[in-house]
């Protein structure tokens, strides 16, 4: 499971939101409250259920954060500069947090 998810899935929520409602404006209509609802809550929640499992290591007492490199952001001679998420014990904590509010909201 990657860690990118964590961010993916309620950003892709959004778009899906945004998309629906543009469509619902152009054609004059209210969009589908059921479906709309349905993905503000969903989405989120699958963005929590990764951080929970991906997390659960480190609230069981894991030390090594697990890590992932999305793209290189700087490369300058020998400097290189990644773009990259990580998860240890606090960010697990923020994430879930974070996350789990978001799905209630």
């Amino acid at each position: 499971m990657r860690l990118s998810y964590i961010i993916l899935f309620p950003l892709l929520g959004a778009l899906i939101n945004g998309a629906l409602a543009l469509r619902a404006a152009r054609r004059g209509k209210p969009a589908d409250e059921a479906l709309v609802s349905l993905i503000g809550v969903l989405l989120p929640t699958a963005a929590f259920a990764v951080a929970l499992y991906l997390g659960l290591p480190f609230l069981k007492g894991a030390e090594k954060p697990l890590g992932e490199n999305l793209f290189s952001w700087i490369a300058v001679g020998n400097l290189q500069i990644e773009a990259s998420l990580a998860l240890d014990r606090l960010s697990t904590i923020m994430v879930l947090i974070v996350s789990g509010v978001g799905s209630l909201i």
